[in-house]
C-alpha cells in the first residue's frame, strides 16, 4: 500500500466522527433514546451500545425489567466521541508519522 493511499485512509478513518459531531450539534443538548441517538450519529444501535460499554455518557440507563429505556444527551455524546477520536489520534498519529 502506497504512502499516499495510507494518508487518505487515515484521514477518512478520522473524519467521520467529526462529521457525526457536527450533525449531532443540530440536536445539541437534546435528550433522546438509544435508537434516536444512533440515528443522529449515523451509526447502528449496536455500535452505540458498544460506546455505552466503553464509557459514553448517558442521562438514564436502561432497565428492561422495569421498562426503562436509555436516555442520552446528544451534546454529551458528541463531546465524548470527539474526545475518543482525539485520544486515538494522539496514539496512532505519532506511530504513523514515525513509520513514514
Amino acid at each position: 500500500m502506497g504512502t499516499q493511499h495510507r494518508k487518505v485512509r487515515l484521514v477518512q478513518a478520522f473524519s467521520d466522527p467529526f462529521q457525526q459531531q457536527h450533525e449531532a450539534s443540530k440536536l445539541a443538548g437534546k435528550k433522546v433514546s438509544q435508537s434516536e441517538c444512533a440515528t443522529v450519529f449515523g451509526i447502528h444501535r449496536n455500535t452505540l451500545g458498544s460506546w455505552l460499554k466503553q464509557g459514553c455518557p448517558y442521562v438514564k440507563k436502561a432497565n428492561k425489567a422495569l421498562g426503562i429505556n436509555w436516555v442520552l444527551d446528544t451534546a454529551a455524546v458528541a463531546q465524548w466521541t470527539e474526545d475518543q477520536t482525539i485520544k486515538i489520534l494522539l496514539v496512532i498519529l505519532p506511530r504513523w508519522v514515525k513509520s513514514n
